[in-house]
């Protein structure tokens, strides 16, 4: 073979080695700069939601909070809670698609306790202490529910072991500090 073929193999198989890497390595950059556009996208998302809950979440967290302090302090009537639930239900009309699956179910669970406690128990049993702590237990565990999707557990919390708990272990980490 000549020398002029050997030279001119050379410096093809060159080019073809730094088209190969520049293939590589532009194909490498663009697959960074679409991850780059996805995490973009995925904050943009999430903040917009943030942002929606922000708006929404503390009309029904005042509807539960309203609600503690009648079953604490107050009279709870069954009127009371006919009113109550139709401000939940109009509440979750308008903003149940921007809660999470787990909020739903706290709040389905909620809003069925509701309805079952409205046709089943009679105006006495309003006052009972057993309907009172269960109905602030399950509303607590919904008030836990939409602080974690507003983010308020991770402001108020510096202790890591309580800022993802459910409101059961948040209870159960309460009743241990005070057992010390």
């Amino acid at each position: 073979m000549s020398t002029e073929v050997t030279v001119a193999l050379i410096a093809l198989g060159g080019a073809f080695v730094s088209v190969l890497a520049s293939m590589f390595m532009t194909r490498r950059h663009l697959a960074t700069e679409i991850r780059k556009l996805d995490v973009q996208i995925q904050i943009k998302y999430a903040t917009a939601l943030l942002e929606r809950r922000h708006a929404a979440y503390p009309k029904l967290y005042k509807l539960l909070s309203d609600l503690v302090k009648e079953l604490r302090f107050g009279n709870v009537t069954r009127q009371y809670l006919v009113d109550l639930r139709a401000g939940v239900e109009e509440w979750d009309s308008a903003n149940s698609i921007l809660i999470s699956k787990c909020t739903e179910n706290k709040l389905y669970g909620f809003r069925k306790r509701l309805i079952t406690e409205l046709l089943t128990i009679d105006e006495e049993c309003f006052g009972s202490k057993d309907f009172r702590d269960k109905l602030r237990d399950q509303i607590g565990e919904l008030e836990v529910a939409l602080r974690n999707e507003l983010g308020v557990y991770i402001v108020e919390f510096n202790d890591s072991r309580i800022t993802d708990l459910t409101f059961e272990e948040i209870k159960q980490h309460g009743s241990d500090d005070t057992k010390t």
